[in-house]
């Protein structure tokens, strides 16, 4: 019985000790498994952090510090083209009670150690005063060096230390569908929180051209970029850059019927603007260049004649007596296929870049003569507007003054006043006489000798042009033909 009895006791701790030494060894497998699932969660989020940490994250990442906000105050546009406000200030100081001053917001970019930003002309246009926000939340005053009001650029300058740029791409290489990132300030966020707010999407076409207004060849800006990456109010002047955190452009506009992006945005190249930076920061203005030919698209027969590409070229209708396209060799009827090994497709791509042409620099022109494919390279000349004024018989013109006003009872508008016109030359035989004010040129409205230098630029080699002329307080329309 008492051998039983030991015999119970001794299988009792038996079965005790298999039971403890089966869960220690349970435990110790559970714990394996559980170390081996942390293990396999965090290779597995190691994987996913890499995964992340894509090209779009590492170009934000390097172009963010050199995103600035820039807040722009201004006078009303009203009160800042008025003489007579000016005028009578002098004597009787500033009405307290008048509202004068307004504020606009924009973006824009650091392209040079040395505090260059580059923006749009439109965000700084008519500034009194310029503040500009970085990332960090520094501010600093800012100075407008420059602007190419035909591409609708402006380059500013800050004095400051240790600052972060961005480097300058190369957009003719750029491809629809490419990935493209637009940084900025939409609807003054940067204000409160200095952060750049970023934006993704593709090159949706490019050598688009848009009119910024109606169909007018002032309003027009040629060989811009779209993308459907979204571009608010506020975003003007902000870069959009590849995805290796290059500047491609600057981004300008939307098309949108509710006022926010819908997919539709543009933005100025920067290969078009490149040569505006550079004479902008060595000269101080923009010396643009010219060839002296008249550009058209391909007549259908002609293509069929020559069995040409149907998408492709563009063909010249005019060469200019001593330019420097007819001392190059080329002629009329020559079909232009490339400009600097980038394809001419029709005559808008010519016009987007016709902007890049820099006096006495030389172009490579692909060109079919008739017979066969040849290359050309030309030094363009410098473009000088007071040439073509002189073709239409006017000498001298100024910038109007007060005094012009009064004296001659003139619109209270800035604008250009003739000081000097040539006797029988075609203004003059068309009844322009010294001391009236052109209003417009081709339907752009004047208001500086700058901006009337732009637009006879645009529209150089046109050889009719229509004027509004004011004297005296009333506007005629004057035509003429070169």
């Amino acid at each position: 019985m008492k051998k039983k009895f030991l015999y119970l006791i001794l299988a009792i701790l038996i079965l005790f000790v298999g039971f403890y030494i089966g869960s220690l060894i349970k435990e110790r497998d559970y714990q394996n498994k559980i170390n081996f699932r942390k293990e396999f969660r965090s290779k597995k989020n190691v994987e996913i952090s890499k995964t992340r940490n894509n090209a779009i994250i590492n170009a934000v990442d390097n172009v963010s510090p050199a995103i600035v906000s820039i807040k722009t105050t201004f006078k009303d546009k009203n009160h800042s083209s008025n003489f007579y406000n000016e005028f009578f200030e002098n004597f009787f100081g500033k009405n307290p009670y008048q509202k004068r001053e307004k504020m606009s917001l924009g973006s824009g970019a650091i392209i040079s150690k040395k505090g260059h930003i580059l923006t749009a002309y439109h965000v700084v246009e008519n500034a009194d005063e310029i503040v500009v926000t970085l990332p960090n939340g520094r501010n600093f005053k800012a100075e407008i060096l420059g602007s190419d009001q035909i591409n609708d650029i402006s380059l500013l300058k800050i004095d400051g230390n240790n600052l972060s740029f961005v480097e300058m791409g190369n957009s003719d290489s750029i491809m629809p569908g490419e990935w493209v990132i637009a940084l900025g300030n939409p609807f003054g966020m940067m204000v409160s929180d200095p952060q750049p707010t970023v934006t993704v999407g593709v090159v949706s076409a490019i050598m688009r051209t848009i009119n910024m207004e109606d169909d007018v060849s002032c309003d027009k800006i040629y060989g811009v970029i779209q993308t459907d990456a979204a571009i608010n109010p506020g975003n003007s002047g902000g870069p959009l850059v590849n995805a290796d955190g290059e500047i491609i452009g600057v981004n300008n506009s939307i098309f949108s019927t509710s006022g926010g992006s819908q997919g539709i945005g543009f933005a100025i190249p920067i290969n078009n603007i490149r040569k505006s930076i550079n004479d902008i920061i060595e000269y101080g203005e923009i010396k643009r260049g010219w060839l002296g030919i008249v550009i058209e698209d391909i007549p259908y027969s002609v293509k069929k004649k020559y069995q040409l590409d149907r998408s492709q070229g563009v063909i010249v209708k005019e060469v200019y007596n001593n330019s420097s396209a007819e001392k190059a060799g080329i002629e009329a009827g020559d079909i232009i296929l490339s400009f600097n090994d980038s394809s001419v497709k029709n005559k808008k791509w010519w016009n987007g870049y016709k902007m890049r042409l820099s006096p006495h620099e030389k172009i490579n022109l692909q060109i079919w003569n008739g017979k066969k494919v040849v290359g050309i390279e030309v030094k363009p000349d410098e473009f000088n507007y007071k040439t073509i004024l002189k073709q239409f018989g006017i000498i001298e013109i100024e910038n109007l003054k007060y005094k012009d006003l009064i004296d001659h009872n003139l619109r209270n508008q800035k604008g250009v006043i003739v000081k000097k016109v040539k006797r029988k030359s075609i203004l003059y035989n068309k009844g322009m006489r010294e001391n009236d004010v052109i209003r417009q040129i081709q339907g752009c409205s004047i208001y500086s000798r700058s901006q009337l230098k732009e637009i006879l630029y645009q529209n150089m080699y046109n050889n009719k042009f229509v004027f509004i002329i004011e004297r005296s307080g009333y506007l005629y329309k004057v035509e003429v033909e070169l």
